[in-house]
């Protein structure tokens, strides 16, 4: 998946969020309903961060990954 890729995913409300098994992308969760998680290579996100595209929040056990406005 490209960088423009998870951006534009982002932008439409999914997550990047990685819980000491990798970073994963996951649509919006709707109740009752399984949704869509895609594993994101760690070299990627490691990318966007430096080049100034996320930043991250490590509010509990998770990391995640915000995209920067």
């Amino acid at each position: 998946m490209e960088k423009s890729d998870i951006v534009q995913r982002l932008k439409q409300g999914w997550d990047l969020t990685n819980r000491g098994m990798g970073w994963w992308l996951s649509e919006p969760r709707i109740d009752y309903k399984r949704t869509a998680a895609i594993p994101i290579p760690e070299a990627i996100v490691n990318e966007m961060k430096k080049e100034g595209i996320v930043e991250f929040k490590m509010p509990y056990n998770s990391i995640n990954a915000l995209l920067v406005t």
